[in-house]
Protein backbone atom coordinates (compact mmCIF):
# COMPACT_ATOMS: atom_id res chain seq x y z
CA UNK A 1 0.00 0.00 0.00
CA UNK A 2 2.75 2.41 0.99
CA UNK A 3 4.67 1.54 -2.15
CA UNK A 4 1.62 2.35 -4.30
CA UNK A 5 1.21 5.70 -2.56
CA UNK A 6 4.88 6.50 -3.10
CA UNK A 7 4.59 5.65 -6.80
CA UNK A 8 1.56 7.92 -7.17
CA UNK A 9 3.34 10.75 -5.36
CA UNK A 10 6.38 10.33 -7.58
CA UNK A 11 4.22 10.43 -10.69
CA UNK A 12 2.48 13.55 -9.42
CA UNK A 13 5.80 15.30 -8.84
CA UNK A 14 6.97 14.27 -12.31
CA UNK A 15 3.81 15.64 -13.94
CA UNK A 16 4.16 18.91 -12.01
CA UNK A 17 7.78 19.26 -13.10
CA UNK A 18 6.81 18.55 -16.72
CA UNK A 19 4.20 21.30 -16.62
CA UNK A 20 6.77 23.84 -15.47
CA UNK A 21 9.58 22.87 -17.86
CA UNK A 22 8.21 24.76 -20.91
CA UNK A 23 7.80 27.93 -18.85
CA UNK A 24 11.36 27.76 -17.52
CA UNK A 25 12.68 27.17 -21.03
CA UNK A 26 10.79 30.16 -22.43
CA UNK A 27 11.91 32.45 -19.62
CA UNK A 28 15.58 31.42 -19.85
CA UNK A 29 15.65 31.61 -23.65
CA UNK A 30 14.00 35.04 -23.72
CA UNK A 31 16.28 36.41 -21.01
CA UNK A 32 19.25 35.02 -22.92
CA UNK A 33 18.20 36.78 -26.12
CA UNK A 34 17.76 40.08 -24.30
CA UNK A 35 21.13 39.83 -22.58
CA UNK A 36 22.85 38.59 -25.73
CA UNK A 37 21.64 41.53 -27.78
CA UNK A 38 22.59 43.93 -25.01
CA UNK A 39 26.11 42.56 -24.77
CA UNK A 40 26.50 42.69 -28.55
CA UNK A 41 25.41 46.32 -28.55
CA UNK A 42 27.73 47.17 -25.67
CA UNK A 43 30.63 45.67 -27.60
CA UNK A 44 29.52 47.61 -30.70
CA UNK A 45 29.21 44.47 -32.81
CA UNK A 46 27.66 45.05 -36.26
CA UNK A 47 23.88 44.83 -36.49
CA UNK A 48 23.15 44.56 -40.23
CA UNK A 49 19.45 43.93 -39.57
CA UNK A 50 19.16 47.39 -38.02
CA UNK A 51 20.35 49.11 -41.18
CA UNK A 52 18.38 46.91 -43.55
CA UNK A 53 15.07 47.38 -41.73
CA UNK A 54 15.64 51.13 -41.34
CA UNK A 55 16.19 51.41 -45.10
CA UNK A 56 13.03 49.40 -45.79
CA UNK A 57 10.93 51.57 -43.48
CA UNK A 58 12.24 54.70 -45.18
CA UNK A 59 10.90 53.43 -48.51
CA UNK A 60 7.49 52.59 -47.01
CA UNK A 61 7.05 55.76 -44.95
CA UNK A 62 4.45 58.44 -45.84
CA UNK A 63 3.29 61.55 -43.99
CA UNK A 64 -0.21 60.17 -43.48
CA UNK A 65 1.22 56.84 -42.41
CA UNK A 66 3.36 58.50 -39.76
CA UNK A 67 0.39 60.30 -38.19
CA UNK A 68 -1.73 57.14 -38.22
CA UNK A 69 1.00 55.01 -36.71
CA UNK A 70 1.60 57.58 -33.97
CA UNK A 71 -2.00 57.18 -32.82
CA UNK A 72 -1.99 53.39 -33.05
CA UNK A 73 1.27 52.95 -31.16
CA UNK A 74 -0.04 55.07 -28.29
CA UNK A 75 -3.22 53.01 -28.02
CA UNK A 76 -1.57 49.60 -28.15
CA UNK A 77 1.89 49.99 -26.66
CA UNK A 78 1.72 52.49 -23.80
CA UNK A 79 1.47 51.55 -20.16
CA UNK A 80 -1.99 52.99 -19.28
CA UNK A 81 -3.78 51.04 -22.02
CA UNK A 82 -1.70 47.91 -21.52
CA UNK A 83 -2.34 48.12 -17.77
CA UNK A 84 -6.09 48.25 -18.40
CA UNK A 85 -5.82 45.25 -20.73
CA UNK A 86 -3.90 43.24 -18.13
CA UNK A 87 -6.37 44.18 -15.38
CA UNK A 88 -9.36 43.04 -17.40
CA UNK A 89 -7.60 39.84 -18.50
CA UNK A 90 -6.53 39.05 -14.95
CA UNK A 91 -10.13 39.40 -13.82
CA UNK A 92 -11.21 37.08 -16.61
CA UNK A 93 -8.62 34.52 -15.53
CA UNK A 94 -9.93 34.60 -11.96
CA UNK A 95 -13.50 34.09 -13.17
CA UNK A 96 -12.31 31.06 -15.17
CA UNK A 97 -10.84 29.57 -12.02
CA UNK A 98 -7.22 30.32 -13.01
CA UNK A 99 -5.93 32.76 -10.39
CA UNK A 100 -2.40 31.54 -11.18
CA UNK A 101 -2.69 33.08 -14.64
CA UNK A 102 -3.96 36.33 -13.15
CA UNK A 103 -0.93 36.44 -10.88
CA UNK A 104 1.43 35.85 -13.83
CA UNK A 105 -0.19 38.65 -15.84
CA UNK A 106 -0.05 41.23 -13.05
CA UNK A 107 3.39 40.19 -11.83
CA UNK A 108 4.69 40.14 -15.40
CA UNK A 109 3.56 43.67 -16.11
CA UNK A 110 4.90 44.97 -12.79
CA UNK A 111 8.24 43.33 -13.49
CA UNK A 112 8.37 45.05 -16.88
CA UNK A 113 7.55 48.41 -15.32
CA UNK A 114 10.51 47.90 -13.01
CA UNK A 115 12.88 46.29 -15.50
CA UNK A 116 12.48 48.44 -18.63
CA UNK A 117 13.87 51.75 -17.28
CA UNK A 118 16.68 49.92 -15.50
CA UNK A 119 17.59 48.05 -18.68
CA UNK A 120 17.60 51.29 -20.68
CA UNK A 121 19.90 52.92 -18.15
CA UNK A 122 22.17 49.87 -18.00
CA UNK A 123 22.63 49.41 -21.76
CA UNK A 124 22.62 53.17 -22.42
CA UNK A 125 22.10 53.01 -26.18
CA UNK A 126 21.40 56.31 -27.99
CA UNK A 127 18.26 56.70 -30.10
CA UNK A 128 18.30 56.76 -33.90
CA UNK A 129 18.80 60.17 -35.49
CA UNK A 130 15.90 62.17 -36.95
CA UNK A 131 13.15 60.54 -34.90
CA UNK A 132 9.57 61.14 -36.04
CA UNK A 133 8.00 60.95 -32.57
CA UNK A 134 8.96 62.01 -29.07
CA UNK A 135 11.01 59.43 -27.17
CA UNK A 136 13.03 60.88 -24.30
CA UNK A 137 14.69 57.77 -22.85
CA UNK A 138 17.49 55.61 -24.18
CA UNK A 139 16.87 53.21 -27.05
CA UNK A 140 17.52 49.62 -25.87
CA UNK A 141 15.20 47.89 -25.18
CA UNK A 142 12.01 49.27 -26.72
CA UNK A 143 9.54 49.89 -23.89
CA UNK A 144 6.54 49.89 -26.24
CA UNK A 145 7.60 46.52 -27.63
CA UNK A 146 8.12 45.06 -24.16
CA UNK A 147 4.73 46.26 -22.92
CA UNK A 148 3.03 45.12 -26.14
CA UNK A 149 3.88 41.50 -25.37
CA UNK A 150 1.01 41.78 -22.87
CA UNK A 151 -1.39 41.52 -25.83
CA UNK A 152 -0.07 38.05 -26.59
CA UNK A 153 0.04 37.10 -22.91
CA UNK A 154 -3.56 38.18 -22.31
CA UNK A 155 -4.70 36.30 -25.41
CA UNK A 156 -3.00 33.13 -24.12
CA UNK A 157 -5.18 33.34 -21.00
CA UNK A 158 -8.31 32.90 -23.11
CA UNK A 159 -7.02 29.67 -24.62
CA UNK A 160 -8.51 30.62 -28.00
CA UNK A 161 -6.21 30.27 -30.99
CA UNK A 162 -7.81 33.07 -32.99
CA UNK A 163 -7.31 35.50 -30.11
CA UNK A 164 -3.74 34.35 -29.62
CA UNK A 165 -3.11 35.03 -33.31
CA UNK A 166 -4.72 38.46 -33.00
CA UNK A 167 -2.78 39.32 -29.84
CA UNK A 168 0.47 38.25 -31.47
CA UNK A 169 -0.32 40.39 -34.50
CA UNK A 170 -0.91 43.43 -32.29
CA UNK A 171 2.38 42.80 -30.49
CA UNK A 172 4.23 42.60 -33.80
CA UNK A 173 2.46 45.70 -35.11
CA UNK A 174 3.61 47.75 -32.12
CA UNK A 175 7.19 46.70 -32.76
CA UNK A 176 6.90 47.62 -36.42
CA UNK A 177 5.38 50.98 -35.48
CA UNK A 178 8.50 51.89 -33.48
CA UNK A 179 10.63 51.12 -36.52
CA UNK A 180 8.29 53.04 -38.82
CA UNK A 181 8.54 56.11 -36.59
CA UNK A 182 12.32 55.79 -36.52
CA UNK A 183 12.45 55.87 -32.71
CA UNK A 184 14.06 52.44 -32.41
CA UNK A 185 16.39 50.05 -34.17
CA UNK A 186 15.30 46.49 -34.96
CA UNK A 187 17.55 45.15 -32.19
CA UNK A 188 15.76 47.44 -29.70
CA UNK A 189 12.40 45.98 -30.67
CA UNK A 190 13.67 42.41 -30.48
CA UNK A 191 15.20 43.12 -27.09
CA UNK A 192 11.87 44.51 -25.89
CA UNK A 193 10.00 41.46 -27.14
CA UNK A 194 12.50 39.20 -25.39
CA UNK A 195 12.15 41.07 -22.11
CA UNK A 196 8.37 40.81 -22.33
CA UNK A 197 8.53 37.10 -23.13
CA UNK A 198 10.69 36.55 -20.06
CA UNK A 199 8.22 38.49 -17.90
CA UNK A 200 5.14 36.61 -19.10
CA UNK A 201 6.85 33.31 -19.89
CA UNK A 202 5.17 31.44 -17.03
CA UNK A 203 1.96 31.45 -19.07
CA UNK A 204 3.53 28.80 -21.30
CA UNK A 205 3.24 26.33 -18.44
CA UNK A 206 1.06 23.38 -19.33
CA UNK A 207 -2.39 23.39 -17.74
Amino acid sequence: MLRAVSVLQARGRARKAARHRPAASVILAAAGVHLGLGVALRRELPMPGDRAVAALMSRLRTDRGVETVKELTQLTGTLPYVGLLVGVSAGYAVLRGRPDQAVVLVAGLLSLVAAVPRAKAAWDRPRPEDMLAEAPEMSYPSAHSAYATAWTACALVTGRRELVATGSAVTAAVGLSRLYLRVHFLSDVLGGFALGAAAFGALSRRA
